[in-house]
């Protein structure tokens, strides 16, 4: 079972612009299906078969009283061109308080492809979280560093985990 996360400021695909679809999950909450929305202590729903055996008025206590962990947790959407990406939550006394893209939901796909991805997405998105594509643990540092004649910028990724680093070059 998972819950569904309704997250507030991230409304574009970081790779392609289109907006995020509802349906956000994840799975460090309750896990009883319920509806968390971003800034709301309590979940503004449950979503559940009708057919459920339990009656309402007896599921409504047990739902208003749930609460997602302090902390950080990892949750995952589309947006409506397919991208699947996980989002870090941030949860403090109880109450979502922060949300961050923080990469693609593939971790199948090969170093170079996850080094090509995070780039793209801190290009788009400067408030994003990227996850070091090799070690998956801490967020990238980014530097930017100008072109001596001025041509364009290479961006210089570094994870200060595992020490892993990249570069991508950007040009305007």
């Amino acid at each position: 079972m998972y819950d569904w996360y309704e997250p507030a400021g991230i409304d574009e695909c970081p790779l392609c612009g289109v907006a995020f679809e509802d349906g956000w999950q994840g799975e460090d909450g309750p896990n009883q299906c319920l509806v968390f929305r971003q800034g709301e202590a309590a979940p503004v729903a449950q979503e559940i078969d009708p057919e459920w055996p339990l009656a309402e008025e007896l599921r409504a206590p047990e739902i208003a009283s749930a609460r997602l962990p302090d902390g950080e947790s990892t949750i995952r959407g589309p947006c409506k061109a397919h991208h699947w990406f996980d989002a870090l939550i941030t949860v403090a006394n109880g109450v979502w308080i922060d949300t961050r893209v923080v990469g693609p939901h593939d971790s199948a796909a090969s170093e170079i492809d996850r080094w090509i991805t995070a780039g793209k997405i801190l290009g788009r998105q400067p408030r994003a979280v990227v996850r070091c594509p090799e070690c998956s643990e801490a967020s990238l540092e980014v530097q930017d560093v100008l072109f001596p004649d001025g041509s364009g910028l290479e961006r210089w990724m570094r994870c200060p985990r595992c020490r892993a680093a990249n570069a991508l070059l950007v040009r305007w």
